[in-house]
């Protein structure tokens, strides 16, 4: 236990301790004297494997209501997932790969899911930075449940993915791969949609938004619904400019074929009419933007990314610590967010939050090393703190989280 309190403690500052001041924190912290060569040989196999099975205890013990608003109500679980990476030093190459090249030898990627409505976590997973977020997609498909929405950006898109996914009877919104094939039926004829042909015929009739039914990909030739908007010019040129750079760096050309799409924001789904209109497919998919703000905050807040040097069981004690840390507070966040929607409806910013949470750590300690300590004491204090100055609030000229899935179209 005062293990795990030295782990917890660690994972509370703003930096990654070196093995002297955590030998000096687990004498000032933990009443334990013990030196730095110590408090190494502890981080081994076995203190990996007992913090893992920690963090997964905790994912398989969630429990939190579904907060059941706007857009959200047509769908079992509205399912977000993306990735963030991190280097890592060059020793952990073997078991934690990067890209090599420019990019650093070694590097650590978090596969992360979660449950927009009621904040449960699907999936969580610490693979080598180097491995592709697409091959992720087509190897979690079996996370997926009947009536699930799943939103995620174009680096998971694989049409096998997506064919898993209408299999299992879930839904989708994707943004499209701008080397997908798509075809629209004319007659009994299938015609290779040209996004070149369709941007000068929206232009010319001051069309800023259409949806066609379409088929996806060269074999699999997937249904889908195709809702297209048309960039000002000012965005297309950024993107054709930013593309360009990088092909000419790489030695590469750029298609026609991309400069033509590159004119729209294109998003396909496989949600009918009924549940979601074309106006909403684009503002749904922005609350896909949840998941980048948890990513903010694990690494500005909790520092996840901040690494030295050393050997690959420290290292996973102390990530997987903090992981832990970060998922207890997660469901105190969701599970207070849900309760006081439910009475208010009004939303708490997971930021500040957080913020608050990490910055009394030690309260969470307490529970675990003093048991004369209550946790419903420690409830208390976290709705009476959370009822104050922890709102969301609107920024100025942008449609908020709270704002989208409110919306009824």
């Amino acid at each position: 236990m005062k293990f795990l309190d030295l782990l917890l403690y660690n994972s509370s500052q703003d930096q990654c301790l070196s093995l002297n001041r955590l030998s000096i924190g687990a004498d000032s912290q933990c009443g334990v004297n013990i030196s730095k060569q110590g408090l190494d040989q502890r981080m081994n196999d076995r203190a990996v494997l007992f913090i893992r099975s920690l963090l997964q205890k905790q994912l398989e013990s969630q429990v939190s209501d579904n907060l059941d608003a706007g857009l959200m109500k047509p769908f079992n679980r509205v399912c977000i997932k993306d990735s963030t990476k991190f280097d890592v030093h060059e020793q952990l190459e073997e078991w934690l790969p990067g890209f090599g090249g420019c990019a650093s030898a070694a590097s650590a990627c978090i596969q992360y899911e979660f449950d927009l409505k009621s904040g449960q976590i699907i999936n969580l997973d610490i693979t080598p930075g180097n491995r592709p977020d697409a091959s992720d997609a087509q190897e979690t498909t079996c996370n997926v449940q009947k009536g699930d929405m799943v939103i995620r950006d174009l680096g998971y898109f694989a049409l096998d993915a997506l064919s898993d996914i209408q299999w299992a009877e879930a839904y989708f919104i994707s943004r499209l791969n701008y080397k997908t094939t798509v075809y629209e039926e004319i007659g009994d004829v299938l015609v290779v949609l040209d996004f070149g042909k369709l941007y000068r015929h929206m232009e010319r009739n001051g069309i800023l938004k259409m949806e066609k039914q379409v088929l996806m990909g060269k074999e699999e030739k997937m249904p889908v619904r195709l809702v297209i908007e048309r960039m000002p010019d000012q965005i297309y040129e950024q993107r054709v400019r930013k593309v360009k750079a990088y092909n000419r760096k790489k030695g590469h050309k750029t298609s026609t074929g991309y400069t033509d799409r590159a004119r729209f924001n294109l998003f396909v789904t496989n949600a009918s009419q009924e549940m979601l209109t074309d106006k909403a497919i684009p503002l749904f998919y922005k609350v896909r933007w949840q998941v980048e703000l948890v990513f903010k905050i694990w690494k500005s807040t909790f520092g996840i990314h901040v690494t030295r040097k050393m050997k690959i069981e420290r290292f996973l004690c102390l990530l997987y610590s903090k992981l832990l840390l970060i998922m207890v507070n997660w469901e105190i966040v969701m599970a207070f967010r849900n309760n006081v929607y439910a009475r208010t409806r009004r939303y708490l910013s997971i930021d500040k939050c957080f913020k608050t949470l990490k910055d009394n750590t030690a309260r969470v300690r307490d529970i675990l090393t003093r048991p004369e300590q209550s946790i419903e004491g420690l409830i208390q204090w976290i709705g009476e703190i959370f009822a104050t100055k922890h709102w969301l609030e609107k920024r100025k000229n942008k449609m908020c989280y709270e704002e989208i899935v409110n919306i009824n179209y």
